[in-house]
Formats: structure tokens, sequence, C-alpha cells
């Protein structure tokens, strides 16, 4: 099953302003993990 995730237009911008400061190859990766008040906490990475 595959799910979306939505971004609003400045989170995208801010991602790729802090993108652009990294070594060429970097990605931004989103994990999630059991864990917080909710049940999962979300992990974002570059």
């Amino acid at each position: 099953m595959i799910k979306e995730i939505n971004f609003s237009k400045k989170a995208v911008e801010r991602i790729n302003q802090l993108i652009a400061k990294k070594p060429s190859g970097t990605f931004f990766r989103i994990a999630i993990k059991g864990g917080g008040c909710s049940g999962f906490k979300y992990d974002f990475s570059f």
C-alpha cells in the first residue's frame, strides 16, 4: 500500500534550501518509528 505525504510550498522551499547547503547527492529521509504520545515518532534527516 502506498501512502502519500504532502508538504506545504513553504516546507518544500525550506527543505530545498537546506539540501542546497549539503554535498551533492544528499537526500531527504523520512522515518516513522514507534513511540511518542500518538504511538509514532517522525524523524527527518539529510
